[in-house]
């Protein structure tokens, strides 16, 4: 399989508890994708930023039928979902993923400097965007995707965007958590990002870090601890107790920890969710 052009591309990895991680390390997201392989049905999450064919990866570990579930609707995570016929998300970032991307609105992503590995075949900087899609559910808290012999439960986990879930497989203690927690820079100072709300579900997060075993981010380092996520917890207490920013800069303030940073915007005090 490493001599086809999407193992070039991508890094795979399989882990014990049937959870494939699909990385795209050449490209400046660095973003991950997860497949969790089950009996009856296997679940992608997230699809990466589309330059590799995920799909022709997914289909070297499973025959079955997929469904693919979004973290959020950010360029990153839904780069493949034309691919797939099964595709949900949460309400929140709904219309970010009918709508896609153009190939103006990825701009800078696809600049040369925006790459350390050759992208693959086919690829045109000048006419790539994200087609976007049908969306067949919106999943909520609480809902579970069964997979025959094993069971994720959605969290929902907003403050990056408004519609961002993780995932828990409660028998094996494997989170799943998109952008929400991460090692390096985390952001909540996007235009409809919240930092109550981020620092709100990073609780609901920490909250389940005695009962995990492996946790599954979005970017950088993969997997990390769960004590990974109450660190950046106790890190928004530090921020909340009223620990000045590291640098402020374009209206907004970022907190330099030791293993990540977090950016919010100077007005974050005045900003509680409705």
């Amino acid at each position: 399989m490493t001599d086809r052009p999407e193992y070039e591309w991508f890094d795979v990895t399989t882990y014990d508890d049937n959870i494939v991680a699909i990385a795209e390390p050449g490209h400046v997201e660095d973003v991950k994708a997860y497949l969790v392989l089950g009996r009856d049905r296997s679940l992608l999450v997230d699809s990466t930023v589309g330059f590799g064919d995920i799909r022709a990866v997914v289909e070297d570990y499973t025959s079955g039928p997929i469904t693919l579930v979004n973290t959020h609707g950010h360029l990153d995570h839904i780069g493949n979902n034309w691919r797939f016929d099964d595709v949900w998300v949460h309400a929140g970032d709904l219309e970010r993923v009918r709508a896609g991307l153009t190939n103006q609105q990825l701009g800078r992503f696809l600049a040369p400097d925006a790459f350390s590995r050759k992208p693959p075949p086919g690829f045109d900087p000048e006419t790539f965007h994200t087609p976007g899609v049908q969306v067949s559910e919106t999943v909520q808290e609480g809902d579970v995707f069964d997979l025959g012999d094993r069971r994720l439960r959605v969290i929902h986990t907003p403050g990056h965007t408004p519609g961002c879930i993780s995932l828990v497989d409660e028998a094996s203690g494997a989170l799943i958590c998109g952008d929400i927690v991460h090692k390096g820079a985390m952001f909540a100072h996007y235009v409809d990002g919240n930092a109550h709300e981020y620092r709100a579900s990073v609780q609901k997060l920490a909250d389940l870090a005695p009962s995990l075993k492996s946790v599954y981010p979005g970017h950088s380092v993969y997997p990390i601890e769960p004590s990974a996520v109450t660190d950046v917890a106790r890190a928004f207490d530090e921020i909340w107790n009223g620990r000045e920013p590291d640098v402020q800069e374009n209206s907004v303030f970022r907190f330099q920890f030791d293993a990540f940073t977090l950016s919010l915007r100077e007005t974050w005090r005045d900003e509680l969710p409705d």
